[in-house]
């Protein structure tokens, strides 16, 4: 139908695609537009499809007019956290700074994902030229991302310094939005850090979906973190898309610390055997904000663990959901899972949705969920006030306590330390 939200979108790319695909090898070309005729077919979500009942992502990208312009360095503004010693790739509205890649000493490749699909196809062109992409982010990301992010650890390398993978958004009109892609591969028996953060310093508010693949190779570990803080007026949707190979760990932390409407999906595949993974997620909400976190991890083989761990604090008439999925495939004997969400509920007219959920198709397992939404403990803040801490101040310490509980295990001190602070002044608005 002429005028349907992907028809219009159809013809953004066409109008834009001299700009879309400029720099970009023909195997990467020819994948976006079986991105747009994958969107055609399966159309984009609304609030009637039961996986976005909470994030009309339709209406989310029907104010999409336009692809936000490349900015300058004044007018990215700052980043959300700094690391000094870090491997830092800066994505402005999704072109990377530097457009060269750097190789370590120890043969470590970061950069500008556009410059290494034409210098290393051999390496990243499996990702990026497949079409097979499901979820209508990661099309659209597939379809319009001028660049993206890069990071490429060999087999066997410790990387000593963390990965920054600092992304700044810049709207400068109404309806602006940006895809940039993001391409983390860790090879066998390697290990590093990455921090992702998001930030808006724009003179109005972004439509921004990312798709971040991560590929960890046997025996390597990859510990993340992951920072956001966007604009009241700002959506952000993220498609976080992960496979780990056999002995292989990985350890998230990802926080939500503001914005307009953020959608998260994060998805983990244990393909190898005795592959782990664990997640700890905090999302922190006020005003009319809405955040709606999903998670699924695929225990496909045997011998498998999986840890999960989502708060949400949400106050005035925010709005805040999980929706958790354990899959346990039929050969996946002796899986352990665990899925916890824990939530705060600060106002009446504020919302808490929560949804943990077992598919399990073997018999020799060990799963479990739960989920709790409650308030403040007021016999705490009363046991505090007698000993003489004001009520706000009471209030103030036991957030502190129960949001630090995630922060604390990001493995990037730095990182975790800022985060902290950051969390600090944003528990003051709650």
């Amino acid at each position: 139908m002429a005028g349907t939200l992907e028809n219009r979108l159809a013809e953004m790319y066409a109008a834009e695609s001299g700009r879309i695909t400029e720099g970009w090898p023909a195997t990467v070309n020819s994948a976006r537009r079986e991105a747009l005729e994958t969107l055609a077919l399966s159309g984009i979500p609304g609030r009637a499809d039961e996986e976005y009942r909470h994030f009309d992502l339709r209406a989310m990208l029907d104010r999409v007019v336009a692809l936000a312009h490349p900015v300058s360095t004044q007018e990215a503004g700052s980043g959300l956290i700094e690391i000094p010693d870090a491997c830092t790739v800066i994505l402005d509205n999704g072109i990377c700074r530097n457009r060269e890649l750097i190789v370590t000493p120890g043969g470590a490749v970061y950069g500008s994902l556009r410059t290494a699909a034409n210098e290393r196809p051999e390496t990243v062109g499996e990702y990026l030229g497949s079409p097979e992409k499901t979820a209508a982010v990661s099309i659209l990301c597939s379809a319009f991302a001028r660049d993206g992010a890069f990071v490429y650890v060999p087999d066997g390398y410790q990387a000593s310094t963390p990965f920054h993978i600092d992304i700044r958004y810049s709207a400068t009109a109404l309806g602006e939005a940006c895809f940039p892609r993001v391409l983390v591969m860790v090879g066998e028996g390697a290990r590093a850090e990455i921090v992702v953060t998001h930030t808006d310093n724009g003179r109005c508010g972004i439509v921004a979906g990312q798709l971040l693949e991560g590929v960890v190779g046997d025996g390597a570990i990859l510990d993340m973190t992951i920072a956001t803080s966007m604009r009241q007026d700002s959506v952000l949707v993220t498609d976080n898309l992960s496979v780990q190979g056999a002995n292989s760990r990985t350890a998230t932390t990802a926080v939500w610390l503001r914005g307009g409407a953020t959608r998260v999906n994060h998805v983990t595949g244990l393909d190898g055997s005795d592959a782990e993974t664990s997640l700890y997620g905090l999302y922190l909400g006020a005003g009319d904000e809405l955040c709606d976190v999903n998670m699924k991890v695929m225990h496909t083989v045997p011998d498998c663990r999986s840890f999960e761990v989502v708060k949400g604090v949400v106050s005035g008439s925010a709005t805040g959901a999980f929706t958790g999925m354990v899959y346990v495939a039929p050969d996946a004997q002796r899986t352990s899972a665990l899925q916890q969400s824990r939530n705060l509920q600060l106002s009446d007219t504020s919302r808490i949705f929560t949804e943990p959920q077992l598919e399990i198709y073997a018999d020799d397992v060990k799963c479990s969920h739960g989920a709790t939404v409650g308030q403040l403990n007021e016999e705490e803040i009363y046991y505090m006030r007698q000993r003489g801490i004001g009520e706000k101040e009471a209030r103030k310490l036991q957030l502190e306590g129960f949001v630090n509980d995630v922060i604390s295990h990001c493995t990037t001190p730095v990182a975790c330390e800022s985060i902290t602070r950051l969390a600090g002044e944003r528990i003051a608005e709650l």
